[in-house]
């Protein structure tokens, strides 16, 4: 994977143990969406999505677990600690944007809560120019309501702090 040259970001330890992770709570998700069940009368049940997400990502991890223990490992020095340190900044800042993506979603309503999550993650964690990051913020809410409202005719939140400046 590497170019001649160059050193690995992460060692293969981390990776290791990154990816059994990521299996683990991929197994995990498989165990509680088979709980909600996959059918009712005949039609998709509430687990049958989390059920196939949480395979793809149990499978995904498996396979990215078995490339990371065939992998060499190769050492680095202090340029690998800055990378090192930069990306475990992204990923935080990621988890901070899903964490804070949790907490709104109720309050402040589907299309303020993504846009604000999704600008969160182009700009700051991604890097992105602000009119990139726009357009794409706008866009995922758009398309997101488009597919679940319209297609799909699910019940997103709007948001109780709308709400009572509303009524």
């Amino acid at each position: 994977m590497a170019d001649e040259g160059t050193t690995e970001t992460v060692g293969r330890r981390w990776r290791v143990l990154g990816f059994a992770l990521l299996t683990a709570i991929g197994a995990y998700a498989v165990v509680v969406s088979l709980r909600l069940g996959l059918t009712r009368q005949g039609s998709p049940g509430e687990g049958l999505f989390p059920f196939l997400t949480a395979t793809a990502m149990t499978l995904f991890g498996l396979s990215c677990l078995a490339g990371a223990v065939r992998a060499t490992d190769v050492s680095g020095g202090d340029a690998q600690e800055s990378e090192l340190r930069q990306q475990l900044l992204r990923i935080g800042a990621y988890l901070a944007a899903l964490l804070f993506y949790a907490v709104a979603l109720d309050p402040l309503g589907f299309i303020v809560s993504t846009i604000v999550t999704v600008v969160f993650i182009m700009r700051f964690a991604e890097h992105y120019s602000w009119g990139a990051t726009l357009a794409l913020a706008v866009g995922t809410a758009a398309g997101c309501h488009l597919l679940f409202v319209s297609w799909l005719q699910a019940i997103l939140p709007t948001g109780t702090v709308w709400d009572s400046l509303l009524y």
